[in-house]
């Protein structure tokens, strides 16, 4: 009955808490017209007219989104145009429609097609394509019908609605317009759930949005992942009080930006930043950060037929670190495959089943000799403009950092020969595999540091593939599996006396903050966006109230039990 309040649990995707009026959208029905066209020649003029206008769009849409999201998660938009230019979609179009189809009825017949063979495919990330593919149909086919882009950001502020949202559509979401967004479709690990967070947009999905009514009262909690229809006074009164709570928070987050950051007792934490692109370093310090935590160097690989030159990897290491002005740069070394497919170095790995337990990252670098020993020679260039630290992807075993070492050395003393000099340098590994953390202590004594990468730890220890929103539900970082996992990792860097630190998604979570702080990781590194947050919680907690609450919580026999755990902790650090 309309009015009386309802409840749906869902699955959570963004932070925060949104309570506003429900903004329902029903995209136009992407079905085929039928019947053969009147002229080919005008559908393909209509096509190609439409393809060009969506090219530029997309070009657009990256420029734009780059302020609001950062480059990384902006270059979605290119990789979109390069997936409508190849043969296998622009050329099979146009041959439908020179073969009487309508161009609406071509696009859509070939985006069925394709996205039909990647999401046969047993490779979750090729899986995942499906998604890129029925967006860029969809798009293209919105714009040979006349309607363009969908209308996400009219004027007012609401609750936004829907089945699903694609990568590219969340990107251009208006945080000014859109206060929250409840989907049916979409996982907490997918690539517009990255997207959401870092606009700071609440979310939830795994909902059914045909009962919420336009205009109807409503919150959406992606904390809890929860969504209320016509929610009584006694529960806006509650939510009121959290979103009080919460822009106060945020006020106070402009006095905090250049205090240096420590819990409440006075415990140093470096907070670092993850770029994509060595421009995004000066966004880490606007935000008070102190350091970079992760340069995703995959990014410049890709969208590109060939890899980058040995100068200008050079340029663009350079670049990064004398962005940071000698404070520490992570530099990590090629982390292609799995979920970051290079599409020139695919022939180098051939066909895999699962591409995530495949050749990828170090074990890719490995056996690769010019492309591995580039990217070294680039990093080593560079070192001598600050304070760099090279980081391996994907370690399994104390051998692969040894030959690591034993390439640098041969690059180094290559480079001397002919007169570069270098500096001194640190040389850390990625704790992303649960044997690199059950071998933990030996891999201590052959790296400088450790950076946890908390979103392979995560699906490696739980068998779960959190691209997959069929199990998407399953992903959950604060398993006391993969919190004693952290607790091992731990404990080996502090015996071994090098330095630990986090670079995944869970480095950015409050939830999981008392963890890392309890266990003893004194290196943050998260989206830029999320430093002040975490700076802001981290005041509020002391040493001994984050180790009571990490080992509390990885002392519990289930995933429920550590998250209510953590969540009752977060409630009660923001009381006082």
């Amino acid at each position: 009955m309309d009015g009386e309040e309802k409840r749906f649990q869902g699955v959570p995707i963004s932070a925060g808490v949104a309570i506003a009026p429900v903004r329902r959208i029903v995209s136009s029905p992407f079905l085929p017209r039928g019947g053969e066209a009147r002229s080919a020649a005008d559908e393909l003029a209509l096509f190609e007219r439409a393809f060009q206008a969506v090219i530029d769009r997309l070009g657009e849409m990256e420029k734009e989104s780059e302020r609001s999201i950062g480059k990384e998660k902006a270059s979605i938009f290119g990789a979109h145009a390069m997936m409508l230019a190849d043969p296998m979609f622009k050329g099979g179009v146009t041959e439908l429609i020179r073969n009487g189809r309508w161009a609406c009825d071509a696009i859509y017949e070939k985006t069925m097609e394709i996205r039909g063979l990647f999401s046969s495919l047993p490779d979750p990330y090729l899986r995942e394509r499906a998604a890129d593919v029925d967006d860029i149909g969809r798009r293209l086919f919105r714009e040979v019908k006349g309607e363009g882009d969908l209308d996400l950001n009219a004027p007012g502020r609401y609750i936004l609605v829907t089945d699903e949202i694609a990568p590219s559509e969340a990107a251009t979401l208006s945080p000014e317009r859109v206060a929250g967004l409840i989907t049916r479709a979409g996982g907490a690990t997918s690539h517009y759930a990255i997207i959401l967070s870092a606009l700071e947009i609440p979310a939830v999905s795994g909902i059914d949005g045909g009962i919420f009514r336009d205009g109807a009262n409503a919150v959406c909690d992606g904390q809890k992942g929860m969504a209320v229809l016509d929610p009584v006074p006694a529960t806006v009164g509650h939510y009121e009080r959290k979103l009080s709570a919460f822009f106060k928070e945020k006020e106070g987050l402009k006095d905090l930006r250049d205090k240096a950051a420590m819990t409440k007792d006075g415990l140093p934490v470096e907070l670092w930043g993850n770029i994509a692109s060595p421009d995004e370093a000066a966004g880490v310090l606007s935000q008070g950060g102190t350091g970079v935590g992760l340069f995703r160097t995959e990014y410049l690989f890709m969208n590109r037929d060939a890899p980058p030159s040995e100068e200008e990897q050079y340029l663009a290491y350079k670049s990064a670190l004398e962005n940071m002005k000698d404070r520490p740069a992570v530099i990590r070394t090629l982390d292609a495959g799995g979920d970051k497919q290079v599409p020139y170095l695919a022939e180098l790995v051939g066909s895999e089943a699962n591409p995530f337990l495949g050749l990828r990252a170090i074990r890719l670098c490995l056996q690769n000799e010019p492309l591995f020993s580039t990217q070294l020679r680039a990093l080593l260039r560079a070192s001598s403009h600050g304070d760099l630290r090279i980081m391996l992807p994907m370690i399994s075993d104390v051998s692969q950092i040894r030959q690591v070492r034993e390439r640098l050395e041969k690059s180094r003393l290559s480079l001397a020969e002919e007169g570069v000099v270098t500096r001194p340098y640190r040389l850390g590994i990625m704790i992303e595999i649960p044997s690199a953390a059950i071998m933990s202590s030996e891999l201590a004594r052959e790296a400088d540091f450790f950076s946890v990468g908390t979103n392979d730890l995560v699906q490696y220890t739980l068998a779960v593939d959190r691209l997959n929103s069929m199990v998407s539900s399953l992903y959950e970082p604060w398993h006391p599996a993969v919190l004693r996992l952290l607790k091992m990792t731990a404990e080996s860097a502090s015996a071994a006396g090098i330095e630990l630190g986090v670079c995944g998604e869970m480095a950015g979570d409050p939830l999981m903050l008392p963890v890392f702080i309890g266990f003893g990781f004194r290196e943050l590194s998260m989206s830029p966006a999320k430093l002040p947050w975490i700076k802001s919680r981290l005041s509020r907690m002391t040493e001994a109230w984050a180790k009571d609450v990490a080992f509390s919580a990885a002392a519990c026999a289930g995933a429920s039990e550590a998250r209510h755990v953590l969540e009752t902790s977060a409630e009660e650090l923001m009381a006082y």
